[in-house]
């Protein structure tokens, strides 16, 4: 089984060169990984084994697919859940629409969505409309800056489920979701969470929330289309699955049965034959992160982002605006920021000259934002790299 070799901690990955490599083998600087990050080397290492294997052997080998379902545990024991609450299934938008078509919602139902979320935690909430669900897009002041006081006043008897970002992906804000979720249970209303930005970086507290849907490709440094989809126990029994196959409905010989049966726990949302690669390089993803240590990239990823931030704003850079009255950890490894004299598109050309990869969005008022992304591997003079290459475009 392809892994980052077991128990090697952060600080000492960062000084062994040849462990770093292996397991980060990407030849630039990579600040995107809030759009596709490049795969971490156990992942590749997943991914060839699977193709060597398969291509010499076969692609239903028995102890490949073992190997893949045993990723349930291994996500389980990173977010602290029960792994018969997780299905492994493909791109959060996939989970995300999986569960708003299962709800079995009743005109007259509302649901909450943040109006200016990514089109994944949005579309599939919208959708609902035409069966007659009451759809709140919530504005806020600044884009994804969620608090309980900007939900309450939407809240009502007729509220079914609220869905968040854990992290909104241009200003890198993370509302608090414990906090949320635990007062939107105490009035009996789901909490659903699109956990993308997060997963691989920051703790997820999901013993508030209800659904969690997430790919790996961002900040796990996993495959693109390889997810995992969160289902609390409470709520296996009337989620409805909305793809069936023998993956998710019992079939004993791979018989059709008389009557469906479902799977057992989140395994029911599966569908039908698995994406055994992608879920191979998944797990090697997580295993990688979980053996530097949880708390340690945290606190690499946050330190990154805060010596960009102090380099940049000194240089006439502007952040993504944050409510001033925030109490909790505010921020994930997203820094988006503008600049008076230089274009978004500029920086970006700029560092991709010197080799470092950034991205570009737009918010709904059409100001483009020049997004940085740091991670956990990157070098402790990031910044000074950054304001080397940016003196390009002077």
């Amino acid at each position: 089984m392809t892994s980052a070799p077991p128990g090697v901690p952060l600080h000492d990955l960062l000084a062994d060169r040849a462990a770093h490599a292996s397991c980060f083998p990407y030849s630039g600087t990579h600040l995107a990984h809030c759009a596709v990050a490049p795969l971490c080397g156990p992942a590749a290492q997943a991914l060839n084994r699977y193709a060597e294997r398969c291509s010499y052997g076969r692609q239903d080998d028995p102890e490949l697919w073992h190997e893949a379902m045993d990723c349930r545990r291994v996500i389980g024991a990173a977010l602290s859940v029960d792994q018969a609450c997780l299905a492994l299934v493909g791109p959060t938008t996939y989970g995300l629409s999986l569960i708003a078509r299962g709800l079995a919602c009743l005109p007259g139902d509302e649901v909450i969505c943040c109006a200016d979320d990514y089109p994944a935690n949005v579309y599939p909430w919208m959708a609902l409309s035409s069966e007659g669900v009451v759809v709140h897009r919530l504005h806020t002041q600044v884009p994804g800056c969620v608090t309980w006081q900007d939900l309450a006043p939407l809240l009502n008897a007729r509220t079914r489920l609220v869905s968040l970002a854990s992290c909104h992906y241009l200003t890198g804000y993370c509302p608090d979701i414990t906090d949320i979720g635990r007062r939107l249970r105490e009035r009996g209303i789901l909490f659903c969470l699109d956990a993308i930005q997060t997963l691989g970086i920051l703790p997820c507290d999901l013993s508030c929330v209800d659904f969690m849907a997430a790919d790996s490709h961002k900040w796990l440094m996993g495959p693109s289309g390889a997810g995992v989809l969160y289902v609390d126990a409470a709520h296996h029994d009337n989620l409805r699955p909305v793809s069936l196959g023998v993956g998710s409905v019992k079939s004993p010989d791979l018989l059709t049965q008389p009557t469906i049966v479902y799977e057992p726990g989140a395994r029911r949302y599966e569908g039908g034959t698995p994406n055994v690669p992608g879920i191979l390089a998944m797990g090697a993803a997580w295993r990688m992160w979980q053996a530097l240590g949880a708390s340690a990239v945290t606190a690499r990823v946050q330190a990154l982002r805060q010596s960009l931030a102090t380099a940049l704003t000194a240089r006439g850079w502007q952040t993504a605006a944050m409510p001033p009255d925030c109490t909790h950890q505010a921020t994930g490894g997203i820094l988006s920021l503008r600049h008076p004299d230089i274009s978004p598109p500029q920086a970006q050309a700029a560092l991709q000259a010197a080799g470092m990869i950034t991205s570009v969005r737009r918010d709904h008022h059409g100001a483009q934002w020049w997004r940085l992304a740091p991670h956990a591997y990157h070098d402790e003079d990031l910044a000074e790299q950054v304001v080397r290459a940016l003196a390009q475009t002077a």
